[in-house]
């Protein structure tokens, strides 16, 4: 069983990525990555995110957009 927040943790003051650790020091395995309002990060910084949870054993997974629709007819809703 996985167990995280969704985005890093209120009590830990710095970037996201610099989280994966203190996730690991306070016990836990997990976090949700939140797109919810749209997709923040270029590629770099979701390497970056993705080593250091890997670094630390945090299992990540993804809240998408609110407007992504895998499934819509229309391609450009699809695209985005």
């Amino acid at each position: 069983m996985y167990i995280g927040p969704a985005g890093k943790p209120i009590s830990f003051n710095g970037p996201l990525f610099e989280s994966m650790a203190y996730l690991k020091q306070i016990g836990l395995n997990a976090m949700e990555i939140e797109f919810v309002r749209g997709i923040w990060a270029n590629e770099k910084t979701a390497e970056k995110i993705g080593e250091k949870a890997e670094e630390n054993n945090i299992f990540l997974s993804v809240h998408a957009p609110y407007y992504l629709n895998l499934i819509s007819e229309k391609k450009n809703i699809v695209n985005k």
